[in-house]
């Protein structure tokens, strides 16, 4: 009997007595093992045993950031994929040009996210495992404050009577303060969605506006349980800094209203207050925006099914979304196949999508607010991503944007294993839940080892043409042309089957690298026709130009055209003025101006592609020309002294 196990654990003889009386009245009576495992709960605690076997919230808080640092361990060797590199420059010379918080950004207004990148670029000088470092170190911040939230929001759901109390089991309600929210992280930062986050370093913007968006939450609710004026400060100041990392902030004060309604249950006069000062933070924060205009969002979605366009109508847009939420739903229960760019358009979506709805009716009709806060969590802090199912690709609809949404199936999934009845399923369920979410999570992580490794991955699971052009782009870099080759001979068969299907910039990039591996292979006439046709699909494609301006400085070589060399320079002046941070064109210019005989300009170029970003190999080979140049100078200053000298002793 539990007795006899208990008093087997060297348990104080008081509790032990107690137990054993208790059994031996009490079983008389038929009472069940569940409630002799609340007597002896209760006696426990009354001897001041449970006291001693409290777990440590900073042991706990240390376990569940280890955990978490050690999963994504694997990451911190892996290098810059996919356009990490033009995401990081992007954001750094947004900093550059335009300040820290002043002067907007374009349709994209994130400074915080671009100072990181700038700190970790000094810090590291450019290498990625430094990138990788900080993603991983925010991540694990990110589940130690998932569980003192949880620690608060436990807390206050716990406020149930004797009666209730002695129907609940002993594993999560044993000690529902520490032990819930534990298991919470621990589901929270073993989920898969997170891989593409902390794995891919430009997905530090989910993980980084979600720190802020943490903080300023647990501090609203210290502020609604202490009514500390300090906690409230805190709270606003978080709530700015998680704008200004990603627009997903937005969702807080709803978030806030939730948690007064359904969690904290008074002060409505108080949550209205504060409202009107985060209404005031957004007015700050659009203002700050300066020349970035929030409008630009509509405006870029570019798509017939775009917010903006006519022809959207109320049901399309209802049809858009309720295939979006089911699909994220779908993927934050069940995290297999990851992609990132998934089919949206399935049916199963909307069953999922039913699902839910379905959940949500059960909870309202069991009135459980703990749960119903959970799902509104999930709801409102996904919503802000939506608005990406109507962007026109190669804006994908990841994965990612579940960082945020998975902390409230985590709360609620946590909730509902400590409702059961019966501690083995509690742990069953656990260990089921950790353990496939986990090595979901491993396998997801290894798709971001390598740019080849994720684009073959994306090719497996959809087909997608998008994927194959990034991954014969991939292949041309680590000049694998025959592979390449093979790639591109597949694509065109399918592009002249269904061009009418596929976007313009996917067409043009097929072009694009069907230019280069015609030049690679010595057709530059081919070569010429195929970039060429790849900037009528899309003449805002900045590597396009470098490529065409590159084709022609080989043409130059081999013919010795100055009209080949001052296309060359034309194109690039292009290129850089739709990627100014685009340190080849930059080079090439300079290696141009060089090759002209302006020495000065081409230091100038040289100069300024060592500053857009002084840790890239580029960067290097404009150093070692700068100081080759600076030595021939010098040299020729040297041999001009030494014939002045000559002269005036012949004088």
């Amino acid at each position: 009997m539990i007795a006899y196990s208990f008093k087997n654990e060297n348990l104080p003889q008081k509790v032990a007595k107690s137990a054993k009386r208790f059994e031996s009245e009490k079983c008389q009576e038929k009472r069940s093992e569940e409630k002799v495992c609340v007597y002896l709960c209760e006696s426990v605690a009354k001897q001041g045993v449970m006291k001693k076997l409290k777990p440590n919230k900073l042991w706990l808080s240390i376990i569940i950031f280890s955990l978490s640092f050690l999963l994504y361990l694997p990451s911190l060797w892996y290098p810059f994929v996919w356009d990490d590199t033009s995401i990081i420059h992007t954001e750094i010379n947004t900093i550059k040009d335009h300040g820290i918080l002043w002067g907007g950004g374009g349709l994209y207004y994130r400074p915080l996210v671009g100072m990181s990148f700038v700190v970790d670029n000094v810090l590291w000088a450019g290498k990625a495992h430094g990138f990788h470092l900080t993603n991983m170190m925010l991540n694990s911040l990110n589940c130690v404050l998932v569980f003192i939230l949880g620690t608060f929001l436990f807390k206050k759901n716990s406020s149930a009577t004797k009666a209730q109390r002695h129907k609940r089991t002993l594993i999560l309600n044993l000690e529902r303060g520490l032990l819930a929210p534990f298991f919470a992280a621990l589901i929270f930062l073993c989920h898969p969605a997170h891989a593409d986050s902390v794995a891919w370093i430009a997905g530090r913007t989910d993980i980084l506006a979600s720190t802020y968006f943490l903080v300023s939450f647990l501090s609203y609710v210290i502020y609604r349980e202490t009514s500390n004026k300090k906690a409230l400060i805190v709270t606003g100041l978080s709530f700015v800094l998680a704008l200004l990392s990603k627009e997903i902030a937005i969702a807080l004060p709803v978030v806030f209203l939730m948690y007064d309604l359904l969690i904290f249950r008074k002060g409505t006069r108080t949550s209205l207050a504060i409202l009107g000062g985060c209404a005031i933070f957004l007015v700050a924060y659009l203002t700050a925006r300066g020349g970035s205009d929030p409008t630009a969002v509509f405006s870029a979605m570019s798509t017939k099914m775009s917010l903006s366009s006519d022809k959207l109508t109320l049901i399309d847009y209802l049809k858009e979304t309720s295939y979006g939420l089911g699909f994220y739903w779908k993927k934050t229960m069940l995290p297999a196949r990851l992609t990132i760019f998934p089919e949206i358009h399935n049916g199963w979506n909307l069953f999922f999508l039913s699902i839910f709805i379905i959940l949500i009716g059960i909870t309202a009709i069991k009135k459980s607010s703990f749960l119903g806060f959970s799902a509104g969590l999930f709801l409102v802090s996904l919503l802000p991503s939506l608005p990406v199912l109507f962007f026109n690709l190669p804006s994908p609809v990841a994965i990612r944007y579940l960082y945020l949404p998975v902390l409230g199936v985590s709360l609620g999934l946590a909730y509902a294993i400590g409702e059961m009845k019966k501690a083995n399923y509690q742990i069953i369920s656990l260990f089921l839940i950790i353990l496939i979410f986990s090595g979901l999570s491993i396998y997801r992580e290894f798709d971001w080892k390598q740019s080849e490794i994720l684009w073959k991955r994306e090719i497996a699971e959809n087909n997608s043409m998008f994927a194959r052009a990034q991954y014969i782009g991939c292949l041309l870099e680590k000049e694998k042309i025959d592979q390449a080759e093979k790639e591109i001979e597949t694509a065109m068969r399918t592009l002249r089957d269904s061009e009418q299907e596929l976007a313009k910039h996917v067409i043009s990039a097929l072009y694009s690298h069907l230019g280069v591996i015609l030049a690679k292979k010595g057709d530059m006439d081919g070569a010429e026709k195929a970039l060429l046709e790849a900037k009528k699909y899309d003449p805002t494609k900045g590597d396009i130009y470098h490529n065409l301006a590159f084709l022609y400085l080989r043409q130059y070589e081999e013919s010795r055209s100055k009209e080949k060399l001052e296309k060359a320079k034309t194109f690039l002046f292009k290129s850089l003025k739709i990627q100014p941070g685009s340190q080849s064109s930059a080079f090439l210019i300079a290696f141009i101006s060089e090759l002209e005989g302006n020495i000065e300009e081409a230091k100038k170029w040289y100069e300024k592609t060592v500053k857009l970003n002084p840790y890239t190999r580029v960067a290097k080979r404009a150093k070692i020309r700068l100081a080759v140049m600076e030595g021939h100078e010098k040299r020729e200053n040297e041999k001009e002294t030494e014939s002045r000298k000559h002269e005036m002793i012949k004088t």
